[in-house]
């Protein structure tokens, strides 16, 4: 458990926002909802509609000389996964806007745009979007966390992460059930025993499954935002403890019905033993009469008390 509380800590999503000293940027969002990084804290903002943007470096006047510019704004993915998408794309990050490389005088740009998110994305998850603006008058980079106004039971993604929770912890506790194999003495029984374990195998790969459904649960909830290293470190430890619930079980398989006494030896009608099990059971309760070759039946000892 403190291994995960420290883990969300490190994962929560950042307060506020930030934006590079000289550099502004704006964007109403519909129903007047103003996202302004200057501002701080998280806005919340409609899943879909149109954007009213607008961005500004501070010069001493309106215009400058010609110069070069480009920039782009994207949304962070979790760590790691932006750079397997950049093996595949031209960049790991799902852009929002980007402009080219190309000159101007101007020190102001605004547009109009209209955008809709997705629906399983999640309302209330947490979103971290970067820009950044490379210019000879005035480099520019800041953040804002937004979020989706609307209730996170309604996107197919928490309910399939609740679902897939679930099952993994179905699975670990498999994983982490003692397996009494024929011959093991039950629990309690005096006679050492071999050790006894779970599923190592299952333990890691319901570990493993566990962490990767449990962050975008945490992030639909609104506990860490898409960019926290708890999307990484979660599977990583869970694997692990999983694995360690497999070779150490901490639930043992309840014994069943009870053994047969000494006066009692099992038979082959008996239900609640295999044939091997009937083998180490008779092996524990043959006396030993003598020395090797000497040992006699119960019967033989019973026929010549009675003839003497």
């Amino acid at each position: 458990m403190a291994v995960l509380v420290t883990a969300f800590s490190i994962g929560a999503p950042p307060a506020g926002a930030e934006i590079t000293e000289g550099c502004h940027a704006e964007a109403v969002f519909p129903d007047g909802v103003l996202v302004d990084p200057a501002a701080g804290d998280e806005f919340t903002v409609p899943r879909n509609g149109t954007v009213e943007w607008v961005g500004r470096i501070d010069t001493d006047s309106e215009e400058t000389e010609p110069r070069s510019h480009n920039g782009q704004v994207v949304i962070v993915l979790p760590p790691l996964i932006g750079d397997v998408l950049g093996l595949f794309l031209d960049d790991g990050e799902p852009d929002v806007r980007r402009w080219a490389d190309t000159e101007t005088t101007a020190t102001t740009d605004k547009g109009v745009t209209k955008y809709s998110i997705p629906g399983w994305v999640p309302a209330g998850a947490p979103i971290r979007v970067e820009g950044v603006h490379n210019d000879t008058a005035q480099n520019c980079d800041g953040w804002v966390v937004l979020t989706i106004d609307g209730s996170p039971w309604s996107s197919p993604t928490t309910l399939i992460a609740v679902g897939g929770t679930i099952a993994a912890l179905a699975g670990l506790v498999l994983a982490g059930k003692a397996r009494w194999r024929a011959g093991d003495p039950m629990p309690g029984d005096p006679i050492a025993s071999a050790p006894v374990r779970g599923n190592p195998i299952l333990g890691f790969i319901a570990g493993g499954f566990l962490g990767a459904f449990v962050a975008p649960l945490l992030w639909a909830l609104g506990v860490i935002d898409l960019a926290s290293p708890v999307w990484i470190l979660l599977p990583l430890v869970g694997a692990i403890a999983g694995t360690a619930v497999g070779f150490f079980p901490p639930w043992n398989r309840t014994p069943g019905p009870p053994r047969p006494g000494d006066d009692d030896p099992p038979s082959p009608d008996d239900e609640f033993f295999s044939p091997d099990e009937m083998a180490v059971a008779n092996r524990r309760r043959t006396p030993d009469l003598g020395p090797a070759g000497a040992s006699r039946s119960l019967a033989e000892m019973e026929d010549e008390a009675g003839s003497s």
